[in-house]
């Protein structure tokens, strides 16, 4: 079995319930906190050409250190995934992608504010609202759906601050995950405690949202 389809089934089983509850209470915002990096002389270079870009950029194993789905990962495997990842730069208001587009990449947000966001219908009345359901931080991941079929996003990804972040080409991770099984294992148990740790956040701010639903209906039953 491929890592990429052993990935797949256990991120199957936090995709289903995250799936669900984001529609269900959809007016939530999930913090993330960055986690600290480590010193590293190894340094890969990318360049990339873009809408935004097209400047060079330094990516670097300590970049890499900081993300969230990479910590348990040494410097041998951290070098392998410098090899293909690439820096970008995109301005506030970019729409990195939408909901259902393929998931073309995988990307690591090293500064700046990235929110994802679903949309929401809210009756037959009334137009669909773009609903933001995570706030992506430095240090953390977005895109999973690039190594999991059907490789199409879940959500759509805007840039709320000039950011930069590290990408990952779908196809090229995909292919060096399954070269290398031991470093596949690894990346596919970070994105699995990625999912599992927003899934949790979830569920408080469900708590939370269906409390603040009851003050509500007190109050108007007051008035």
């Amino acid at each position: 079995m491929s890592i990429t389809a052993f990935g797949q089934y256990i991120l199957s089983q936090f995709f289903i319930h995250d799936k669900e509850e984001t529609h269900d209470y959809p007016r939530h915002q999930m913090f993330g906190v960055p986690s600290p990096g480590e010193n590293c002389l190894s340094t890969f270079l990318a360049v990339r050409f873009g809408p935004n870009e097209g400047v060079k950029a330094m990516v670097s194993i300590k970049i890499l250190k900081e993300a969230n789905i990479f910590k348990s990962l040494n410097d041998a495997q951290l070098d392998e995934l410098a090899s293909i990842a690439v820096s970008e730069t995109h301005r506030a208001g970019t729409l990195l992608y939408k909901e259902g587009d393929p998931a073309t990449h995988l990307y690591i947000v090293e500064e700046g504010k990235v929110f994802l966001q679903m949309e929401t219908e809210m009756g037959s009345d009334r137009p669909p609202m773009q609903v933001t359901v995570d706030t992506i931080n430095g240090g953390q991941a977005m895109g999973w759906s690039a190594l999991v079929e059907p490789h199409k996003y879940t959500l759509s990804c805007l840039c709320m601050e000039n950011s930069k972040l590290v990408s990952f080409e779908a196809d090229k991770l995909r292919e060096l995950l399954n070269q290398d099984s031991a470093l596949g294992v690894e990346v596919m148990k970070g994105i699995v405690k990625l999912l599992a740790s927003r899934l949790n956040n979830t569920r408080i701010l469900l708590i939370s949202e269906m409390a603040m639903a009851q003050l509500r209906r007190k109050g108007e039953t007051l008035l």
